[in-house]
């Protein structure tokens, strides 16, 4: 499986690498609601109904896209809880012995599983998936919530589609709260996280070990440091994914 998923920590350039790989050449971004519609439009409906979506004026295709991209979703859950009951599973798993509690994890968890399925069903043969807010993101965000005490493990990796590839994008702990700061969101904005500096740094670390967890199960991690131009890195990470 061609699928590649960028992690770090907040303020280390993710976003921006990210966004900069999905417009290359044989690289897949992912399905995203405000890029990729017609491209589902097209696949997924006949050919006068894509042309229609294309030349609906904006009042009419905004209301169309939110329509087609709650449909996209719904489909891709339910397809994905048929396909996938040992998913389904650990889910319950983690609510019951209280790992996952909060309500915005519970949607992450479903939201993270229903846009892979989708988006991999979009990737055409000849492209590479790339995406951001993936399975090892969500184990991030299941360990820091944990204060870094729980690393998912076997029972997560083996319900998982594992990516091949884990490009891990930091920066010095410095440039990475300035960047937050200059962005005007910072990760102690979390109810859970009091302090910028030190949450930058418990994020970091929880990476390293879910980095490391998920090459126990196949992965490859190529870890890129992300200090000074994002174009030096955007052609590093290209020249990794398609090798």
């Amino acid at each position: 499986m061609n699928y590649v998923e960028i992690i770090g920590p907040p303020g280390a350039g993710k976003s921006t690498i990210y966004k900069n790989l999905s417009g290359k050449e044989q690289v897949f971004g992912g399905f995203h609601p405000d890029i990729q519609l017609s491209r589902y439009v097209r696949d997924n409906f006949s050919h006068h109904a894509g042309l229609l979506y294309d030349l609906a004026p904006s009042q009419v295709s905004s209301r169309v896209n939110s329509y087609i991209s709650k449909m996209a979703y719904h489909d891709s859950i339910t397809e994905y809880i048929i396909k996938n009951p040992e998913y389904n599973r650990m889910v319950l798993d983690y609510i019951n012995s209280g790992i996952i509690q909060r309500d915005d994890l519970i949607r992450k968890v479903i939201d993270v599983a229903a846009r892979h399925y989708l988006s991999n069903n979009m990737k055409k043969s000849d492209e590479v998936l790339i995406v951001q807010e993936g399975f090892i993101e969500l184990a991030n965000n299941i360990s820091i919530r944990s204060d870094g005490n729980y690393i998912p493990g076997d029972e997560y990796y083996s319900v998982i589609p594992t990516p091949e590839k884990i490009i891990y994008i930091d920066a010095p702990t410095d440039i990475c709260v300035s960047r937050q700061r200059r962005r005007g969101w910072t990760i102690a904005d979390r109810d859970f996280i009091t302090d910028v500096v030190s949450g930058t740094e418990s994020l970091k670390e929880i990476c390293e070990k879910n980095s490391y967890e998920a090459q126990k199960y196949g992965s490859n991690v190529y870890y890129i440091d992300n200090s000074r131009t994002i174009s030096t890195c955007v052609e590093k990470v290209y020249d990794i994914i398609m090798s």
